[in-house]
Formats: structure tokens, C-alpha cells, sequence
């Protein structure tokens, strides 16, 4: 069904009011609070932190931190030419971020997890050829997010079917760092990281220190399962046919986050000619609870980053991202972010919980909004962390 939007009148409260002084001795007080809160505008939020934004998005995200490779462009048309920059490890929490090389300048794959703690793998390729000569992704090294530092590295793997092969003759390149079906998918939380091929292996390591685990090792059927979605049930659409996981390579959908009872999805191109819309499953039984099929998209495409509206999940619950856009087009950057509670099982609105001035949403990191703000300009654009109050 499609999601609706409730909106409480001045002539209900009034009635209640009434009702409640009527019925109940002692209640209107307490009503009279609730309006009184309900009439109290949102928080604006300030920034917490502030990072420079160009070629530092979040692209792989956990919890808590996000990585990204930073990929160095120059020249025009087909004299256009990429290099490899530093690999970004960011803790969300505090803005801190940790840049790091890796071997041969581009890694092989990145996380599709990072861990609670901040652990994150990387799939890279070894410093020289083996005895061969061909350069294979056969090395994982595990940084932390939170301190910048390598927890462990082994480079000594049989990733035989698992690793995608490297760009010829550069020992790894772009269209390496996933995007391709042939990638593995790598995550981590803070007991497993594991390596998943599409043919079904998987290699397991403790997340502390590189120890091999068994694949059908607890930590790491776990966190497999969460992957590549066997933990999820069959999923259905509105009118209760199968739709697929966000997990499927196949699916033109990512997950958006989780509550205890509801899997938030972002479908992409399912319904392309209208834009993207985004749908909530009951996570027991797999049915949809709500769809909102009427988000705005952007008016501003070209743009440092999308303004489409769209939801996520925070520790109170679902929030949905909307935007005042002005009239004025000369005006855009200024657009206020606002951040409104819904209710997870029904997609109704709740209330207005707080506001961003001149702010596009990203991502959500534990309680922390991170936005891209300053932004009149791509190349100098920021990225900030806006804490979320509670409710």
C-alpha cells in the first residue's frame, strides 16, 4: 500500500482537550504539554565536525565510519586521465579521518560492511608479480577506522574463484573496486570478516588477528547470511509476488537500514520512467508494510550530490528526508534539510524532528547525520556531522 501522511488539526486537539477535562481529572495538563510540544519547532542542528568533501563521500559504510578511494582526475575528452589517490577511513562520530596508501595505488575490493568498531578489510594486490608474473588480488590487510591503524595483513591467500582478476597491465585499477559481477563480496563486523565468491565459497577470518576460521564457524555463517541476505525472509511487493533481495546481484535495490521488525529498501529502477521510491518488509515475514512512491527527486541534478527525498534508519527508529526547496534557483545551496519521524510499521508521519539549513543528506552513522554542506561549489564542498536528537 502506499504510504500516507497524517496531519493533526487544531479542532481534534481542541475536542480532546475537552473530552479528557470532562472524563479524566488531572489529564489536561498533561495534553496541554503535549501541545505545547507539538507546537515547538524542530531543532535547527549545527554542525558537530567538518571535513572537506571533494573525493571524501562515503562510499563503503558500517556503523560508525565510512571508506572511500580518493581517485584523482585531469584533462578532457579522451585526454582525461585517472590516478589512484589515498584510501579515506573516516570516523562519523568524530570527523577524524585516517588517509592510507595502498600497493600498486588501487585496491581490488572494498568492504561492502565495515565493522562496529571500525575494523575494515581491503582486497589488494601485492607489491610484485609472483614467480608467474601475474599479479593476482591475493592479499587482505584490515585497518581500523576509529585509530587509522593496521590491525593485521596476510598475504598468503588462496582466493582461487573469489578475487576479480586486475586490470591488464596495471596491477589492479577502477573497474576492479567492485561494480563487476565477478567481485566477491567482503565485510566485516567485530568477530568475522568474510570473503564471499559467487560460486558459494567464502574464507572467514577473526576480525582481531587474522586468524582462519572454518566457514561453518557460528561468527562467520553470521555475518555470510547477512551478506548476502540468507538471512532475510522471501520478500514480497504490494501486491504480494516475490520481490527480490537487495542482496541479489540481480536486484536494482540496496538496503537502507533495519529496526527490529522492519527491512528498509531503496529500489533504483524498478518503475525508472517515476524515479526511485522506497519500500518497507516486515523482517518475519517478508510482506510490505508501506511504499512511498512519491518521492521528490532533485531539481538540481548535476549537482555535488543527489537531493532526491528519501528515509533511513536511525537508533529512535525511521526517519523521512524531505527539502524546502526555493523558488529561487540562485538559492539552492541554501536549501533547508528537514528530518521527519515516521512510524516504521505504517510509513506515517510522526513529527518534524529536526532541520539542516542549506544541507543535502548522505548517510546515517549511529546517530550522526552526515550531510554535504557549503556546497556551492563541487570542488568546495564540505562534509559534515549533524547529531540527531532522539524521540
Amino acid at each position: 500500500m502506499t504510504r500516507g501522511r497524517t496531519r493533526r488539526d487544531a479542532l481534534t486537539a481542541i475536542l480532546g482537550a475537552l473530552l479528557c477535562a470532562g472524563l479524566l481529572s488531572g489529564c489536561t495538563e498533561g495534553l496541554s504539554g503535549l501541545l505545547e510540544s507539538e507546537d515547538e519547532p524542530p531543532a535547527t542542528l549545527e554542525a558537530e565536525w567538518s571535513i572537506e568533501g571533494h573525493l571524501a563521500n562515503p562510499d563503503r559504510t558500517g556503523t560508525h565510519h565510512w571508506a572511500t578511494h580518493q581517485v584523482f582526475s585531469s584533462g578532457v575528452s579522451r585526454y582525461r586521465t585517472t590516478s589512484p589517490g589515498a584510501l579515506l577511513l573516516v570516523d562519523a562520530r568524530t570527523g577524524r579521518t585516517h588517509p592510507k596508501r595502498v600497493p600498486g595505488g588501487w585496491p581490488c575490493q572494498l568492504p561492502n560492511l565495515i565493522s562496529d568498531g571500525g575494523a575494515t578489510p581491503v582486497l589488494l594486490t601485492p607489491r610484485q608479480s609472483d614467480a608467474t608474473g601475474k599479479i593476482g588480488c591475493s592479499v587482505i590487510t584490515v585497518w581500523d577506522a576509529t585509530s587509522g591503524k593496521k590491525m593485521w595483513s596476510n598475504d598468503d591467500l588462496d582466493l582461487t574463484g573469489l578475487a576479480p582478476d586486475p586490470a591488464p597491465g596495471t596491477g589492479g585499477g577502477p573497474q576492479d573496486v567492485t561494480g563487476t559481477s565477478a567481485a566477491p563480496t567482503l565485510g566485516a563486523d567485530d568477530r568475522a570478516i568474510v570473503l564471499v565468491g559467487h560460486q558459494g565459497r567464502s574464507v572467514c577470518f577473526a576480525t582481531s588477528d587474522g586468524k582462519p576460521l572454518a566457514e561453518d564457524d557460528p561468527a562467520c555463517t553470521a555475518l555470510h547470511d547477512r551478506l548476502t541476505g540468507a538471512d532475510l525472509p522471501e520478500l514480497t511487493d504490494p501486491d504480494g509476488k516475490p520481490a527480490r533481495s537487495p542482496s541479489d546481484p540481480e536486484a536494482d535495490s540496496q538496503e537502507i537500514g533495519r529496526t527490529d521488525e522492519v527491512l528498509l529498501v531503496r529500489l533504483l529502477n524498478e518503475r525508472s520512467s517515476e524515479g526511485p521510491f522506497v519500500r518497507a518488509h516486515d523482517l518475519e515475514t517478508g510482506e510490505t508494510l508501506w511504499q512511498d512512491d512519491d518521492l521528490t527527486p532533485d531539481r538540481h541534478e548535476g549537482d555535488a550530490w543527489s537531493r532526491d527525498e528519501t528515509y533511513f534508519v536511525a537508533p529512535s527508529g525511521i526517519v523521512r528526508v524531505s527539502y524546502e526547496h526555493p523558488a529561487d534557483e540562485e538559492s539552492a545551496h541554501l536549501t533547508p534539510m528537514v528530518l521527519t519521524a515516521v512510524d516504521p510499521r505504517t510509513g506515517k508521519d510522526l513529527r518534524p524532528i529536526a532541520r539542516v539549513e542549506g544541507a543535502w543528506f548522505n548517510h546515517q552513522f549511529g546517530d550522526m547525520t552526515v550531510a554535504l554542506t557549503e556546497q556551492d561549489l563541487l570542488f568546495k564542498s564540505t562534509i559534515s556531522g549533524f547529531e540527531l536528537p532522539t524521540w
